[in-house]
């Protein structure tokens, strides 16, 4: 084999692997509305790195580039964590995109050069799409063995064995294997010291501290007790103390992503009867009957699932992130007091919770789905553009469904008071179970119970939650009456119950009108607010501003993002060139629209997937590694297919 073929492959195995470790990373430090830039500059810095080798045309130093490609991609990190970047000062910060970029300007450089002095281009673009859809499976692999910041070295390691494979010069050969040998002992130092901690630096040198992570770290830089990278996540485990009732409260809390807090349970600290009278995940336990089948979505750090089995109920959790589990089946085993462990009473499943409600038959009691995934301390837009397969009409149908005769659905989400005090998320979530119950003949006003409370998150941060107790045959008086008393009497504010009168606050009206109405149809069009029910065609359960669409406008700003440096590029072309312009604008508009078609396709593949798979992340690295390889297959058949030039 070529060694230059090989060396393709180096430099796109790099290129995918370190996309996706970096995005990883700037997710852990933003938010993933932010990171999900990572995927635009990576693709704008290859075609910008092209146009560099357009113009230069310089083929010898291909192997320098490899090695200063190896060295910048980690200069370019340090600088990053250095600066703090949230969503408010984006445009004030170009130059952190900027940073960013110059490791995929450096290698859409080397491409473009080895595309130039080769003739095999079938040959070279299947080892270009081989090894991008190998470094997608790596840092699956690394990113659960070495964390984010030895991944890192590893990258650079892979930009500097792949001067090996375009250099002829001795000295270049030398210099790539110290330099790997280097990282290489990085990577083992790394993984024993910690010499190198994103989180430490990021917390240091940054004011912003909005994340919980950061804030707590900026208080106490050794509250950290444990840490794990994950494909998915990183997870931390915090000593947190609280002051409650003038005492200082030790606690400790599970952490992903530096953000989304998980109270970890403490039974020898814990108040069983309180929590029945003031928990609103809860609540509804002691009206269960004895020995009740309960599913927990979401078990976090198990307070619901020890509740529970106190109450002698029989729990299925089910969580999705694995690590959780397994930090508090192992690290924090006496500390919870074994409360996933392998008991007749309790059954800790590590799966999506859609993906599991649709492949059984079991009926139960009670389905809770308390803050499924949530990002409560994420700015207000940051959920708008993500896809919630949960809070869908068929998702949500799918859980109702599992329900008992008898049967109770908990959804635990927030109120969500705009401007003009007027409630979005809840009572989109009631307008999705109006739709429900309206197929299966059942009214919604004798159905559910909606009610509100503000708490405190040990953060300090201030919320009204939003709670919905939906029933399957309805409620009867006598349960209405007994249920709205527990609520009232945990400090808890009812905004509608079947058999009660409104309290006449604003909210209560709004969901009374709502959940009486004879035409919703009427109420959406009316109402200020887009609530109508989400469905799995049109999965965006946060968006809710009728007359400013952040899709459509994400849309919008990245077609005139597109059009503009497509346009510059396009002029470049047609002035450096002596070739019929006709000619020029035909193959441009064809790889527009054929990169365009690409895009569309793996897109959707990867929305719909996420339905089959259970996980967004999974359903990403399916869809990407299989259209990757298949698309170089096609490559290297297209010579023994007859396909002339």
């Amino acid at each position: 084999m070529k060694k230059f073929l090989i060396g393709i492959f180096l430099i796109s195995v790099f290129t995918l692997f370190f996309e996706i470790v970096m995005f990883k990373i700037i997710t852990f430090l933003t938010y993933p509305y932010i990171a999900l830039v990572v995927f635009s500059i990576s693709i704008l810095g290859i075609g910008v790195g092209g146009l560099f080798a357009y113009f230069l045309r310089n083929t010898k130093i291909v192997s320098e580039i490899c090695i200063l490609l190896g060295i910048m991609s980690l200069i370019s990190v340090i600088i990053i964590v250095h600066i703090p970047l949230t969503y408010s000062t984006i445009s004030n910060t170009i130059f952190y995109w900027i940073f960013l970029a110059i490791p995929f300007i450096l290698v859409g450089y080397i491409i473009s050069m080895i595309f130039i002095r080769n003739k095999e281009i079938n040959q070279i673009y299947f080892f270009n799409l081989l090894g991008s859809a190998t470094g997608i499976v790596l840092s699956i692999c690394l990113l659960n063995m070495l964390g984010a910041e030895s991944s890192l070295f590893v990258a650079s390691m892979i930009a500097f064995l792949s001067t090996l494979c375009f250099s002829e010069k001795k000295c270049i050969k030398f210099l790539s294997v110290v330099l790997s040998c280097i990282f290489l002992l990085l990577i083992i130092l790394n993984s024993n010291v910690k010499i190198f901690d994103i989180a430490a630096i990021y917390s240091h040198y940054s004011s912003y501290d909005s994340k919980l992570l950061f804030s707590k770290l900026k208080e106490n830089p050794d509250s950290i007790l444990y840490t794990k990278w994950n494909y998915n996540y990183r997870i931390d485990i915090l000593d947190f103390y609280q002051q409650l009732c003038g005492t200082l409260n030790n606690k400790k809390i599970i952490v992903s992503n530096g953000n989304f807090m998980s109270i970890v349970i403490n039974p020898y600290n814990y108040d069983i009867g309180e929590a029945v009278k003031k928990d609103a995940r809860v609540i509804i336990y002691p009206f269960l009957p004895n020995n009740s089948k309960i599913l927990i979505v979401g078990t976090g750090g198990g307070t619901d699932v020890y509740v529970a089995t106190y109450l002698n109920h029989t729990v299925v959790g089910i969580e999705i992130n694995s690590d959780v589990v397994k930090l508090i089946k192992n690290e924090l085993k006496n500390y919870t007091d074994n409360v996933y462990g392998n008991k007749t009473d309790r059954k800790i499943i590590v799966m999506d919770g859609r993906s599991f409600i649709e492949s059984i038959d079991e009926k139960y009691n009670l389905i809770s789905l308390s803050l499924t995934d949530t990002a409560y301390t994420a700015p207000e837009f940051t959920n708008i553009l993500a896809e919630s397969y949960i809070y869908t009409k068929e998702g949500l149908n799918s859980f109702f469904s599992q329900l008992s005769d008898n049967g109770i659905l908990y959804v635990g989400r927030f109120l969500k008071l705009n401007n003009e005090n007027m409630p979005t998320e809840l009572l989109k979530l009631v307008s999705i179970f109006s739709e429900i119950l309206k197929e299966k003949n059942t009214t919604l006003d004798q159905s559910v119970i909606v009610f509100s409370n503000r708490i405190q998150f040990p953060t300090g941060v201030m919320v009204d939650t939003g709670d919905l107790l939906v029933k399957k045959n309805g409620f009867n008086e006598n349960e209405s009456n007994e249920i709205v008393k527990v609520i009232e009497n945990s400090g808890a504010t009812v905004l509608y119950a079947p058999y009660h009168k409104s309290n006449n606050s604003e909210v209560s009206v709004i969901f009374y009108n709502f959940i009486t109405s004879k035409n919703y149809t009427e109420f959406y069009e009316y109402y200020p607010y887009d609530v109508k029910p989400s469905s799995d065609d049109k999965p965006y359960f946060y968006e809710n501003d009728k007359n400013h669409s952040t899709a459509k406008e994400v849309f919008k700003s990245s077609i005139r993002f597109s059009s503009f440096f497509i346009t510059i590029a396009l002029i470049l072309l047609f002035v450096k060139t002596k070739t019929e312009i006709t000619k020029k604008i035909n193959y441009s508009i064809y790889f527009l629209l054929l990169g365009f078609t690409y895009m569309c396709v793996t897109t959707m593949l990867m929305q719909k997937f996420t339905l089959i798979f259970g996980n967004p992340i999974y359903s990403f690295t399916i869809v990407l590694f299989s259209i990757l390889i298949l698309s170089g297959l096609g490559s290297i058949f297209s010579r023994s297919w007859g396909i002339k030039k």
